[in-house]
């Protein structure tokens, strides 16, 4: 039994999974399509993401006892975790404090709770990592776009 927990675990806790299931379901709900070169940079940088979110995610909870998990106590995660708070990109600090109320909540849940807090602070963290990304390209493309439109003018 254990050897199965394991290994769903494993299974469920894979960085580059997480961050393709984050891409395959932001991109469908924001009904996006992205070049190959733009999908595979994404892929790479969410892989990261995934990776800081689930060292973060070991070491949350309320670090600072104060009696709440606020963005200091992921700050102060971040930090157990080896990480520079100040030099974090500004949408993974984002994703990480969003990622962070869905981990807390679900680890309230006796057995599944702490079982899934990890991942579910991955997913969470991912999801909002490829939205603001999605997001950006999508500003980038319709400002080049306007730009040759007045060019042509």
């Amino acid at each position: 039994m254990k050897d199965a927990l394991s290994k769903l675990k494993s299974k469920i806790s894979s960085a580059p999974s997480i961050a393709n299931k984050a891409i395959e379901q932001v991109s469908g709900e924001l009904d996006t399509t992205l070049d190959s070169e733009t999908s595979q940079t994404l892929k790479k940088q969410t892989t990261d993401v995934v990776r800081v979110a689930i060292s973060v995610a070991k070491n949350i909870g309320d670090l600072n006892d104060d009696g709440k998990v606020d963005k200091e106590d992921i700050k102060y995660a971040a930090k157990k975790a080896g990480l520079a708070w100040d030099k974090l990109d500004s949408d993974l600090k984002e994703s990480l404090l969003l990622g962070g109320v869905t981990g807390v909540a679900v680890n309230t849940i006796p057995f599944f709770g702490q079982f899934a807090a990890v991942p579910a602070f991955a997913m969470t963290t991912a999801g909002f990592f490829v939205k603001a990304k999605i997001s950006a390209i999508s500003v980038k493309k319709i400002i080049k776009e306007e730009g040759k439109k007045s060019s042509s003018e």
